[in-house]
Order: structure tokens, then sequence, then C-alpha cells
């Protein structure tokens, strides 16, 4: 999760400690490194980046950018538009070089989100957010935002045509508003900024009746551009992108809990046979484990459908399906395969009707295939028409039976015929009232979108943590899960 804040137009000193303080409050959204992009003026002069590690005081502080910001932090001279950035690194270290804004060509930028690969898009950096913007100088926004698999908020300064630039998908908020005579804009990624920092600097925001005009989303999936005068912000395009998932029929998440692994992956088609073999090369090459490994147990940690990713993938239309565990007590990772999708689904049923903190162990009836990493760690691998379910453990006891029609796998089974009716942290189910008490307990929202989550919302919150939940499209992004395990 990343933040970013901005403030175009007729900029004097109210706007620009506004735009101080969203820099600072933005800091709850990412604590790794800040940038800043200054626009002057003058259409003539470059515009100006500062970037460091660390929190907005790095950039004033200490006095490396005095040319930018006075003691304050309130950007010097008359640029036309501020735009900032608090990162909350995922993927590419913490360095200033990796530090937002980036620049390819004429275009400056910042992005929120993380993507799930970047195949499809320009460059092999080392940062997501890179290839984004190198993408985007060298085809346009239509060629990057329909080859752009993740999670994305994007805001940009196009120096050849003046422009400021956004869009956004449902993966990652933002949020507008303008002042009273409209010639400033703001933005940010939450929009309580906005409101809060006008109000301490006495900025009166648009009003209708009366009353002031709420920060508005940015549209999903609309590129919207601004032109930037001295006096004025003019809206010069607003159109509607074609996105990865429609221009690629495709699902960027996971039913995973915690899966890090970086692939594309795709929902198999609707006319597929559900009872036909499937995964067949899996134990391809690979020997067979001693006669001590037959009788393990193993804790299953997640399932996961790959496509084009796992073990002896022949072509592009292949999946793997893979019910993954650990070994109990050993700390090894155990890849069991499914024979059939329905097999595999029954398995997906079980862990995540059980949720995430439950203990759901089952038991290798064969010996199986593995393989040693450089470092000497064991992968073990299994069909799973080898193992069975020992239990699902959980705060009120005991589960041990089995139920092959997935269809019936409902709470009543897995959770011991609980009267309460909502799912609640740890897998319990509780009272409608104490679901509230926990959500509100964990802020109302989720992590990585900031969207409010309710009581209704029971069975797609995924809980880290009794202070931390997620929606079920969050839970599902890889790097998210990655980034709140480690």
């Amino acid at each position: 999760m990343c933040g970013i804040v901005g403030v175009a137009g007729n900029l004097n000193q109210p706007e620009k400690k506004m735009f101080r303080d969203m820099l600072l409050f933005d800091v709850v959204r990412g604590q790794d490194s800040t940038g800043v992009l200054k626009v002057p003026m003058a259409m003539n002069q470059e515009p100006d980046i500062a970037k460091d590690i660390g929190s907005p005081l790095e950039l004033w502080e200490f006095g490396q950018f005095n040319d930018m910001f006075d003691f304050r932090g309130v950007a010097k001279g008359m640029p036309k538009v501020l735009l900032g950035h608090n990162r909350a690194a995922t993927i590419g270290a913490v360095t200033v070089d990796n530090a937002h804004p980036f620049n390819f060509g004429s275009v400056y930028g910042v992005h929120n989100g993380s993507l799930l690969n970047t195949q499809r898009l320009q460059g092999n950096h080392d940062v997501d957010s890179k290839c984004v913007y190198d993408t985007i100088s060298q085809l346009g926004i239509d060629e990057c935002w329909k080859n752009l698999n993740g999670a994305a908020a994007l805001v940009w300064w196009d120096k050849e045509n003046n422009t400021l630039n956004m869009v956004r998908n449902n993966q990652r908020p933002l949020y507008t508003a303008w002042n009273k005579g409209k010639s400033a804009l703001f933005w940010a990624s939450e929009p309580w900024m906005i409101r809060i920092a006008a109000m301490r600097n006495n900025v009166e925001l648009e009003s209708k009746n009366n009353v002031t005009v709420a920060p508005e989303a940015v549209p999903l999936d609309t590129f919207i551009s601004y032109k930037v005068y001295a006096t004025k912000v003019e809206k010069e395009e607003d159109r509607k992108l074609v996105n990865f998932q429609t221009a690629f029929p495709t699902n960027v998440g996971t039913t995973a809990h915690g899966y890090s692994g970086q692939v594309g992956i795709r929902s198999p088609k609707k006319d597929v046979d559900k009872e036909a073999k499937i995964n067949f090369k899996w134990a391809e090459g690979l020997p067979k484990a001693g006669k001590e490994d037959r009788g393990r147990h193993a804790l299953i940690r997640f399932c996961a459908r790959l496509y084009n990713g796992g073990r002896n993938s022949s072509s592009e239309d292949s999946f793997n399906y893979y019910v993954v565990a650990s070994a109990d007590g050993q700390g090894e990772r155990v890849e069991i395969y499914p024979e059939t999708i329905k097999e595999y689904e029954k398995w997906e049923s079980i862990k995540n009707a059980a949720g995430p903190n439950a203990e759901v162990k089952v038991r290798l009836k064969a010996r199986p295939r593995y393989s040693v990493d450089k470092n000497g760690l064991r992968t073990l691998y299994i069909s799973s028409k080898y193992i069975e379910l020992v239990h699902v453990k959980k705060k009120k006891g005991v589960v041990t039976k089995v139920v092959d029609n997935t269809t019936n796998l409902d709470d009543e089974i897995l959770f011991g015929g609980e009267e309460k009716s909502f799912r609640g942290y740890g897998g319990e189910m509780v009272t409608e009232e104490d679901l509230q008490r926990q959500i509100r307990g964990a802020g109302g929202t989720c992590l990585g979108c900031d969207d409010v989550l309710t009581v209704e919302d029971h069975k797609e919150i995924e809980w880290f943590r009794q202070d931390t939940m997620l929606c079920s499209h969050c839970s599902n992004d890889p790097y998210i899960a990655n980034y709140i395990n480690g």
C-alpha cells in the first residue's frame, strides 16, 4: 500500500501548505520513502523532483532540497503542480532511486499498487512502477492500461502536452476535490486527507447549495486529463480505457491464503469437465521418497490454480492445480496434486471454509516424490488420491467428517453445528454484535484498499490479525498477503 497526494492550478500559500499537510498525513499509507514532483509555472522550465528514504521530513529538515522547500516544508516559488508519493515498498529495494516519482521521457509519475507481473509492459526494471511509466512514455496510456496486470492508481505529469493525468482500477483508491471557484484541484488516496488539510489551512472547498462537496472517487478505468494554467485547471479528456481483465480473460488473484508467487492466474473455462484427469506430468523426473515419509502428516496452507505456472506445464492452455501444505513439524513444503478439478475444488472448499487460522491436517497414505533445492530443503509431491483428511482443528473443537459432495460443505458441518451465524476473527462463528465489535477493533476498513467492511461481508473478510482485515479481493493479491505475512 502506498499513498498519492497533490494539488494543481492557482497555488498560493494556503494551497501549498495544504499539500505539505497532505504529504505528512499520507505517511499512514507508506513510510519507506517520500517523493515530490514540482512543476514550475513557466513551460520552458524543467520539473523538479525531490525524493529520499523515509518520511516527508527528510525532504526539508536537513536542507538537501532548499531550492524546493522552506524550513516548514512549504514549496518555494510559483509551482502549478505539486505531486507527492509515500511508498510502502513491495517490489524492489528501499532506495532513493526506487522512490517515486519516476521520469521517462516527458512523463513524470507515481503509482499506488502492486503488479502480479510486468511481462506485457516495457522495460526490465527492478520496480514494477518503473515498467508502468516506461510503457506510458513509449506506447501511451491505452496500451499500458490494457497490459497492466495488477493493482494501480496512477497520477502523472506529461510535460510535452502540459497535462495532469490520472486513472485507477478497482484495487486502489483515488479521490479528487476542487476549491471554491475551481481554480485549484486537489487529489489524495484517502478523502479525509483533502478535507482536513483544507480545513487546517482555511482553503474553502467547492460547495453546492451551501453544502461542501465531498471528495469524489475517480471513476474506475477512466483516463482523466487536465490542462493546468496559472489561474485555473480545465478537464481536457475523460474516457474509458480497456483494462487487463477485458483485454485478456484473466483473474489477477488467487484463492490462496498467503501465496507469494509471481504468476499469471486464469480461471478454467466454464465447459471444462471437472471429472476429467488433470496434472498428468507432475511426477515426471522425480524420485520416490523413503518409506519413512509414508504416513506423515501435513498442514494445508492454501490451494491455487496456476495458469501455465507449475511443474512440466506443456502448453499455454495448461493449468496446474495445487494444494500446498507444510510437513507437520518439519517445515518442508508439500505439493498435493489433485487428479481432477472436482478433487481440487473439494480441498479448496475445506480450506476456505475453515479460514486462515484453522489447522487443516492431512495424512500421506503413500510414499511421496521429492526434490531438493540448493539449500538442501526438500519439497514433497503427492497425488490427492493418496492423502486423507485427519482433522480441521478450530477453537470450538475438531471436525473429522469428510464430505465428498463439496456443495454440502457448509458452515454447520465445519463449525460443529455452531448456532452463531457470522464468521469472525480466527474463523470462529460469532453473533452480529460480536462481529461488529471485532470489525471496529480492526479499523472498519480493508487494509489493502481501504474499502469499508461490514457484518454483511463476514464470509469475504480475511483476518490476518485481530487488528488487520482484508476484503476478499485484497486477500487474493499475493503481494499484499506477502507484505502482511512478512
